[in-house]
């Protein structure tokens, strides 16, 4: 006996679980396959130096050689974690949706994303920093956690 007697299908009809399998157990899901021309190269070229430059390596590999050492492209064609990372076009899979509340139902300021994961990650730390309007100001000597202050410590977060 399956969890769940019956399964709620579009058009707000409820179907017997068994009878929804048997509708449905001879379809074949298709999954798109990316290709090699689907990803931005120069994309990964920055992510190579990134690595060099931050992480004080030495790749020199080129990005083909990258991605394939990286496991990134099986049987000639590119995983999805790839095309996620590298893709050249703004694509539905990564859409990020940003909102700042002003209250439960005002949004007060908005922003959208659908490009690569990789630069998405500074998109959305731009609107963070964007709307961070504190100051962090120390002016005691802190000695609870360890760490000795002396003078006036001023950081302006921004």
């Amino acid at each position: 006996m399956p969890l769940f007697s019956k399964v709620f299908v579009p058009h707000f009809r409820t179907m017997p679980y068994q009878e929804l399998l048997n509708a449905y157990s001879g379809i074949q899901v298709h999954l798109h396959q990316f290709g090699l021309e689907d990803i931005s190269f120069d994309k990964v070229q920055q992510v190579i130096d990134t690595i060099n430059q931050e992480l004080k390596l030495n790749i020199t590999d080129d990005p083909l050689t990258f991605l394939l050492k990286h496991d990134l492209v099986r049987d000639g064609a590119i995983t999805n974690a790839a095309y996620l990372l590298f893709t050249k076009k703004e694509i539905l899979f990564t859409t990020v949706e940003l909102g700042l509340f002003q209250t439960s139902i005002i949004i007060k300021d908005t922003a959208r994303s659908k490009c690569d994961i990789l630069n998405q990650v500074d998109e959305v730390l731009n609107f963070v920093k964007k709307h961070i309007n504190k100051e962090v100001i120390i002016t005691e000597k802190q000695t609870d956690c360890g760490l000795l202050q002396s003078g006036r410590y001023y950081r302006k977060i921004r």
